[in-house]
């Protein structure tokens, strides 16, 4: 009898230990999606993403490469062929697929402004 009582008592406290675990992890997929949709929308408008760092700039023209909690942002900015453009589009990678190495884009990019008037302003 004695011995039952201890096998029930670990059990209850083995599923609130659970239960911990599961919130805690809950709470950081929160946090992680939650920062991701932030940065994702500031690399969209062109701005800095927050919460994320940058941890490779690629030399092709002026690509960064951000790396935040289970995300990767990439802001692609290569030259054009003919030198008068500047090609930008902004990839997101979440927990699969994030490339610790890029060099080249995985999306199609558009052309942004002139790089002839952009270097004299």
């Amino acid at each position: 009898m004695f011995v039952e009582g201890w096998r029930r008592f670990d059990i209850i406290m083995i599923v609130k230990n659970i239960k911990k675990i599961c919130a805690v992890i809950i709470i950081l997929i929160f946090i992680s999606v939650s920062t991701f949709l932030i940065d994702s929308c500031l690399a969209e408008d062109n701005k800095s993403p927050i919460f994320s760092f940058p941890y490779a700039h690629i030399n092709d023209g002026g690509s960064v490469c951000y790396l935040g909690l289970g995300y990767q942002i990439i802001k692609w900015k290569t030259y054009s062929e003919d030198l008068k453009f500047y090609n930008v589009g902004v990839e997101k990678h979440y927990i699969f697929g994030i490339n610790l190495y890029p060099e080249n884009p995985n999306i199609p990019l558009l052309k942004e402004k002139n790089i002839r008037r952009h270097l004299y302003e």
